[in-house]
């Protein structure tokens, strides 16, 4: 983790450590007694104001995501938790951030694939359903109820063998078990 302690009125840099220069690329000298405005850190100055704003009402803060500019120039992301501190009768920010830009891309891209898997399951030709290993539906497609002659709303939480004529409850049955199965192997 990033560890840096600055001035709360303008973010002079006093100290930071060696998580801070190799998740920012600034070294200590590069930094210390210059202000975060000088070295151009903050990638929207707006998250240092919320940063101070939150400080001197609450006196710390706990995950706030900021974006924040590498000395290469790129973007990352940050989860920051800081308190106030006083140094020599001035108040200053101890700060802990964790550069957390591959958990949001990943949510990003989580967030795409979920997309397309709806719309895929959503417009697709054939009838189908996701259904807990209880024979519970919790989703179907608009193909699924064309074919039955159901709404969304009706087949959504009954019961798959509500549905299964009763000579294939059986068979259907053994069907999901063994789906079940292969997906724990």
């Amino acid at each position: 983790a990033a560890v840096n302690i600055n001035r709360l009125e303008d973010g002079l840099y006093l100290e930071v450590n060696q998580g801070f220069t190799e998740t920012t690329g600034y070294t200590a000298s590069d930094v210390i007694g210059k202000t975060s405005s000088e070295i151009n850190i903050w990638a929207d100055q707006k998250d240092r104001q919320e940063l101070v704003r939150i400080l001197k009402q609450d006196g710390k803060v706990n995950n706030l995501h900021a974006k924040f500019r590498k000395k290469n120039g790129n973007v990352i992301d940050g989860l920051m938790s800081a308190s106030l501190i006083t140094l020599e009768n001035v108040p200053h920010i101890i700060n802990i951030t964790r550069d957390i830009s591959n958990i949001i891309q990943a949510r990003d891209e989580l967030k795409k694939s979920e997309i397309l898997f709806r719309k895929a399951f959503e417009n697709s030709a054939s009838g189908m359903t996701i259904t807990l290993p209880t024979g519970e539906i919790i989703q179907v497609n608009s193909k699924f109820c064309e074919m039955l002659g159901y709404t969304i709303e009706e087949l959504k939480h009954t019961n798959f063998n509500n549905i299964t004529h009763p000579d294939d409850r059986a068979i259907t049955s053994e069907a999901i078990k063994n789906m079940v199965n292969e997906q724990k192997e």
